[in-house]
């Protein structure tokens, strides 16, 4: 890690850490808002804070290591929840993504688009049933989709280009049987549909 950075770790056990320089952590055990979020690979990753966010935590921290009793104060429950929000603030920011994304929609985003990545090769996979799997309206992921600049259906798209790209570039050949099966394997339709999409992503589709 370096200077303004922050890791979130799953767990409650006790953390340790070294280093060959003068420096210092903070570190907080709460239960909530991080448990509720299961996205594995947000947990022990390095997230970069901006200043506004580091000096919000940092001095938010502060004020609990001064006044050790306000955490049996009458308002201990007020200050906890306003810290956890300031954490969590803190997770967005360091995620890239907008403070204004509740909790609960974070959490259905993450699903969304792992529900992507596992299921972008099956060609028959809709944005319907993209829906239907996390029991929401399609209308509400494009809304939540929104928070991030695209919509379900670009980023369907734009995972199934990242995997054709990937697997033409290791295929020194483009045949038109080695094309069939790149579109095939990244989750397209037909090599036309291949195509038209890699056009969109200012990619020149290779002649086969």
């Amino acid at each position: 890690m370096t200077r303004q950075q922050m890791v979130v770790v799953d767990g409650a056990g006790p953390l340790t850490a070294s280093a060959s320089a003068t420096w210092g952590w903070f570190e907080w055990q709460l239960s909530t808002p991080f448990h509720s979020v299961r996205r594995r690979d947000l947990f022990m990753q390095p997230l970069s804070l901006t200043d506004d966010t580091f000096t919000l935590v940092a001095n938010t921290t502060n004020v609990f290591c001064a006044q050790p009793g306000l955490s049996s104060s009458p308002g201990a429950r007020a200050l906890t929840g306003a810290l956890n929000t300031t954490l969590y603030a803190a997770v967005l920011d360091g995620l890239g993504l907008p403070m204004s994304l509740s909790l609960t929609n974070f959490e259905v985003l993450k699903r969304a688009l792992d529900l992507i990545e596992a299921r972008h090769r099956d060609s028959t996979f809709t944005i319907r049933e993209l829906a239907a799997a996390l029991s929401v309206h399609q209308s509400f992921l494009n809304r939540l989709f929104a928070h991030i600049d695209t919509t379900p259906r670009r980023a369907l798209e734009a995972t199934r280009v990242d995997s054709a790209r990937s697997l033409l570039e290791g295929t020194p050949q483009h045949s038109r049987e080695t094309m069939d099966n790149v579109a095939h394997v990244a989750g397209f339709a037909s090599v036309q549909q291949m195509r038209s999409a890699l056009r969109r992503s200012h990619l020149d589709p290779p002649d086969a």
